[in-house]
């Protein structure tokens, strides 16, 4: 079982997050260090939901997650830290309503406890769940692309996300719960970082027509 671990790690978050999400979500390769309690997962993928014509909505190129081994045995599971290196974001805009708002409302739906998501994996009545806290989450150097279809595609800055204290240390959270919080604390960020993005849009069509009508040059 030790020696096929990785494999059935990498099973489990697919499974999970395909559940989570409502769409499809694979991932390249697990490397577990069972000794230092770290796992680093790469190439972690989540589709569109239907409707949407980008390759992905997210792509996560790596992720580093250090686990307080000492807490492996217990009900509540202690995650250090959750690191996400690199991540790649469609953000694709179709009228008032993008494809991650609709994938956060999936996610939101299904981590909801009496879900149908939450009741297909249910564990038996003699085998609680365990739960998870997670100390501290980073979500850094991100590169996302707005996709609209009336502004065309735009690159758009994303400021790193940093949270601590995710989880109530006497229950903690189920792997529905934490992915729902987690993907709510980065898409905070999106959606203002997008906002910000379309607002200066705003700005400088109003200053070009301006301009226009009053015959100046971008220099005057």
């Amino acid at each position: 079982m030790l020696g096929n671990l990785d494999g059935i790690v990498k099973n489990t978050i697919e499974k999970v997050g395909t559940r989570l999400t409502g769409t499809e979500v694979s991932l390249e390769d697990v490397i577990l260090d069972l000794g230092s309690g770290s796992v680093t997962l790469e190439g972690l993928q989540i589709d569109n939901p239907k409707g949407y014509k980008s390759d992905f909505a997210f792509l996560l190129k790596k992720i580093t997650v250090a686990v307080d081994t000492s807490s492996l045995s217990k009900p509540v599971i202690q995650l250090d830290e959750v690191t996400v290196e690199g991540a790649r974001l469609n953000v694709e805009q179709h009228g008032e309503t993008n494809n991650l708002t609709d994938l956060l409302a999936q996610v939101e739906a299904n981590a909801k406890p009496g879900s149908n998501a939450q009741e297909q994996e249910a564990p038996p009545q003699d085998e609680p769940e365990a739960g998870f806290i997670l100390k501290r989450f980073v979500f850094a150097n991100t590169s996302a692309t707005l996709i609209s279809d009336t502004k065309g595609n735009k690159a758009i800055e994303v400021p790193d996300v940093k949270r601590s204290n995710i989880g109530d240390p006497t229950q903690g959270l189920t792997p529905e719960q934490l992915g729902d919080a987690l993907l709510q604390a980065v898409l905070e960020e999106v959606e203002a970082a997008v906002a910000d993005h379309l607002a200066g849009l705003a700005k400088k069509a109003l200053k070009d027509s301006i301009r226009a009508k009053m015959g100046l040059s971008e220099k005057n």
